[in-house]
């Protein structure tokens, strides 16, 4: 309640996953990421509709009653997906999260202790330059993130 965390995800099945975990009692969000790390998608749904309380505990932070819990509460859910398709609705999901420059820059200011007011100022600044469509994202983020620390501080 008292902090802000910033979790990120590879691909949006891992994101939605990590959304499912979140809903079981007694599974917070140290035990959600641990999981989505050690585990597939398809292989947590695996695990799930198999009812592999073994497997479930060999991942860090869970316990024997979270592994029967965490099935208990999954299975159904994850059958429920199921339903609509297909068998591993988690897999046909596994695509690359979308990148969002404006947010991410965004969220980078804000981490580094800049008000709302002044992140707006300098994404009104910059909002010409960002090239969404860029083959070199990663490079133009930071070169973003630089003009923008320059503009914010001259």
């Amino acid at each position: 309640e008292d902090s802000f965390q910033l979790f990120g995800f590879l691909t949006s099945a891992q994101k939605e996953l990590f959304q499912m975990l979140l809903t079981v009692s007694g599974v917070g969000p140290k035990v959600a990421m641990t999981v989505v790390s050690e585990t597939s998608p398809q292989e947590l749904s695996q695990i799930v509709l198999t009812s592999n309380v073994q497997r479930l505990t060999a991942v860090q932070g869970i316990g024997k009653k979270t592994a029967e819990r965490l099935i208990l509460e999954l299975k159904e859910k994850i059958q429920k997906l199921s339903c609509v398709g297909d068998p591993s609705v988690l897999v046909a999901s596994d695509t690359p999260l979308e990148p969002d420059q404006f947010r991410d820059l965004a969220s980078a200011l804000s981490n580094l202790g800049y008000k709302q007011m002044e992140i707006d100022r300098a994404l009104s600044y910059l909002k010409p330059k960002m090239n969404v469509g860029s083959s070199t994202l990663q490079a133009k983020f930071e070169d973003l993130l630089k003009q923008s620390l320059q503009f914010l501080r001259g």
